[in-house]
Parts: C-alpha cells; sequence; structure tokens
C-alpha cells in the first residue's frame, strides 16, 4: 500500500473512523475513559503537527508538539515489555524489519507494545495521514520506550547503515547516555562530528555484564525484495555470508559486516562479465564498454561479443542488494 501523500492534509473522516480500531487494541484492563484520552492526545497533536508543517516544513519535526509529549509521558505505562521472555528491540532499515524482530526473533519492539500496537494498528501514515504528522508522534513514544530499557539486554537490528536515521540520531545516542543528534547530514558540523564519535565510543562501552547499562547485541540482516516477509530475512555473520542466526556485541562489527556482504554480493553479481573480459584485449574491452555492449557498426561482428553482451547486461540489470527503498529517516 503506498504512502498518504505527504503535501496533504490528513483525512479527518477517515482518521475519526479509525477511532474503533485504536480502541479495540487496547486489553481490556484499560478502561475506556483512558482510551478516549489517549485517542484525544493523539488526534489534537497530528492537527498541531499539520499546522506546523504548513508553516514550515523543514522546521516541523523539529517543534515540540505537547500532545505527543503528554500521550508519550503521561501513558509511558502502555510502552513497557510487558513480556518478561522477551528482550528489547531497536531496529532500522524499514518496517519489516520490526516483524522479523517480533515474529522470527520473539523479540519486543516499540511497535507491540500496548501503545505502540494501538497505533502501528491504524496504518495511519498508509491510510490518512501524512508521515511529517506522524513521525514526530513515533520519536516521541520510542523515547520513552527505550527509558524502560535500562539494565536490560536490548537486540539492535540493521538492514542498512544509515546515520541519519532515528535509530542512531535518538535512539542508539539515548542508550549511551548523548543528547540527540539533529537531522543534517553527519559531519557537516564539527559538534555533530564529535558527537557521532562519541557515540560509538558509547555504545563500545556498554558491557552485557554491566548492570548500570543495557547490554547490547548487534544483529546485521539481509533480505532482497523492498518489502520482505519475516521469512525472507537472513542474517549476516562476520564473513559477510548469510546464516540462520548471528549476533554481534559492538555495532561496528555489525556494520563491518553488512558492508562485506553488500560488496561481495556486487562482486558476483559481476563475475561473469569479468572473467569474459579478462580474456579480451584493452581495445577490446575499451570498445565494448564504451558502447554499452551494443555492436552498431555494418562490420562483422567478433564471434565473442554476443556473449559478454549477456554477461554485462545481468550484470546491471539485477537488483542492487541494499533494500531501504521503504526507510523512513524521521
Amino acid at each position: 500500500m503506498p504512502d498518504y501523500p505527504n503535501d496533504q492534509a490528513p483525512d479527518w473522516d477517515v482518521l475519526k473512523n479509525k477511532q474503533n480500531d485504536f480502541s479495540e487494541a487496547f486489553p481490556p484492563a484499560v478502561d475506556a475513559d483512558t482510551i478516549k484520552k489517549m485517542w484525544d492526545l493523539l488526534v489534537t497533536g497530528i492537527a498541531r503537527q499539520w499546522e506546523y508543517v504548513r508553516q514550515d516544513r523543514h522546521s516541523a519535526k523539529s517543534r515540540a508538539n505537547p500532545e505527543f509529549q503528554e500521550l508519550a509521558e503521561e501513558y509511558s505505562d502502555y510502552l513497557s515489555n510487558t513480556h518478561t521472555d522477551r528482550p528489547f528491540a531497536l531496529w532500522t532499515g524499514g518496517i519489516a524489519v520490526s516483524l522479523y524482530a517480533r515474529v522470527k526473533r520473539g523479540f519486543t519492539t516499540l511497535e507491540n507494545t500496548v501503545l505502540g500496537s494501538a497505533i502501528d494498528t491504524m496504518k495511519l501514515h498508509e491510510t490518512c495521514v501524512p508521515w511529517d504528522c506522524i513521525g514526530p508522534l513515533w520519536n516521541n513514544i520510542s523515547r520513552m520506550f527505550v527509558t524502560k530499557m535500562k539494565g536490560q539486554a536490548v537486540y539492535l537490528f540493521m538492514r542498512t547503515h544509515a546515520p541519519l536515521s532515528i535509530f542512531y540520531r535518538q535512539e542508539l545516542t539515548q542508550l549511551a547516555g548523548l543528547p540527540a543528534i539533529p537531522r543534517t547530514p553527519v559531519g557537516d558540523k564539527p559538534e555533530e562530528r564529535t558527537t557521532m564519535r562519541k557515540l560509538l565510543t558509547g555504545l563500545e562501552s556498554l558491557k552485557p555484564n554491566d548492570s548500570a547499562s543495557p547490554g547490547l547485541f548487534f544483529v546485521a540482516l539481509y533480505a532482497e525484495r523492498n518489502d520482505p516477509t519475516p521469512d525472507e530475512f537472513r542474517e549476516i555473520d562476520e564473513k559477510g555470508e548469510l546464516v540462520s542466526r548471528h549476533t554481534f556485541l559492538g555495532e561496528r562489527d555489525a556494520v563491518a559486516a553488512i558492508k562485506k556482504f553488500h560488496v561481495n554480493k556486487i562482486l558476483e553479481r559481476n563475475r561473469p562479465y569479468w572473467q569474459l573480459a579478462k580474456m579480451r584485449t584493452q581495445e577490446e574491452r575499451d570498445l565494448f564498454e564504451k558502447n554499452n555492449g551494443v555492436w552498431s557498426w555494418t562490420t562483422r561482428k567478433p564471434g565473442w561479443w554476443d556473449e559478454m553482451a549477456r554477461a554485462w547486461q545481468a550484470s546491471k540489470s539485477a537488483p542492487y542488494s541494499v533494500a531501504a527503498s521503504e526507510m523512513k529517516l524521521d
């Protein structure tokens, strides 16, 4: 399902019709009055955020939203891990990663807390509310979700390495006890480069056996399609190879594994062409690549040309292995 247009006002009628879905997502122990207060904060917060967007889209996400803050802080009990046998998990690389962590690995992500599940169930940004109005809501409840992790094991599922994502700028910095990094390209400002270095150092210092801080375990993931099912994911080991299960104790090791896997995949994709190209002279290779493997002369085509052209086209048309088109950075 495509996302709701980001330049379009919320569809208030559709949103109103989702109130029952929101209410029914809560367990019977949560009284109707409490649910109604949460709903009112959510709707009022969306209206406020849309007004921010109308005034200045670029600054809208950085402005405080009192309703979203109150929803997250006053009702933070509904952002707790209610299953002690399901460790906490954070993720980056698209909502499919969250599904993998929840369904295949049995972890508690923000989306299967009581409040997170109620919001996720409505699929607001897919049906009636632009992401610019929903992203700040998730950022606020994510902040409170991370506060529940002190002294707990936390698994961090990474399909991509995206330093501009909330995963890095807010969630990991919060775990490392650092202030959030503003949403500008990392490295643009000296203070942001310093904060990122401190972040990586801070993450390395958080060891599993330190009772004063969460133990962090990183999982590197790969799936071919942009919108994979949980069954389509595989984890990546330190050799950059796909396996059923593998866990890293450091962010740098997980990122290195992701990069190694994608480099290996690109190399493998191009191998048939390179093997054929090595059999040709430099002049022949230059002629072939300059013309993109297309023979456009009236003279007789060399016998080796078609086979090499097929390998060339196969290497160019193979899908890239980084599937990040569905990522929401904020």
